[in-house]
């Protein structure tokens, strides 16, 4: 229904339900439109002010006794003397301007170890070849590998079937399987490619 469209009487109807202190969802039904038109309609013409609502009743009132027995008391010792929660018995506190108790500890907190000392810093010493590494291949084969490395090739001493063993007599060099003489030819025609 339009607001525009109410009579002068169902206006004057409108106003006295107001002024009764009906809400607007109650004179919507009886005017038989929605709530937002009598709201409008109460807008456009004036037709007085809505009845602020009614304070609301608390759900839980303060007990009798609050005033006198929350003082010196925890939040925890009131929820448990009055069987209720906590945050409710904190908005007691507020309500009654009862000052909380800070809460205490039922246990002292045992004060905390130490940290243990850090070891002493370890320094390496490079005039030794690390423990978990190999010494250095310092045979013909050996530095061959290190040449084809530098030229971008996967080389390590493998077994006759191709799989990595530190002591094998056979190198892989990407996926062929050499000898110390193939390796050392492969490097040679690698330093030559790789100086010109």
């Amino acid at each position: 229904m339009n607001p525009l469209t109410f009579t002068p009487e169902q206006r004057e109807d409108i106003r006295a339900r107001i002024a009764d202190g009906q809400d607007s969802v109650r004179i919507a039904a009886a005017m038989g439109c929605n709530r937002k038109t009598i709201l409008n309609v109460a807008l456009n013409h004036k037709l007085g002010p809505w009845l602020s609502k009614p304070a609301a009743v608390a759900r839980f009132p303060i007990p009798d006794d609050f005033v006198t027995f929350a003082p010196g008391k925890t939040q925890q010792q009131l929820a448990t003397h009055y069987g209720v929660s906590r945050t409710l018995a904190a908005r007691w506190q507020r309500r009654a301007g009862v000052t909380p108790n800070p809460t205490t500890r039922a246990t002292p907190v045992p004060p905390k170890a130490p940290a243990p000392a850090k070891p002493a810093q370890f320094v390496r010493n490079y005039s030794a070849a690390p423990v978990d590494r190999p010494q250095r291949d310092m045979s013909p084969a050996g530095l061959a590998q290190e040449i084809l490395q530098r030229d971008r090739w996967t080389v390590f001493r493998c077994n006759a079937e191709g799989r990595a063993d530190v002591a094998g007599r056979f190198w892989l060099c990407g996926r062929v399987i050499c000898t110390d003489d193939e390796l050392i030819e492969r490097a040679d025609r690698a330093a030559r490619r790789m100086a010109a």
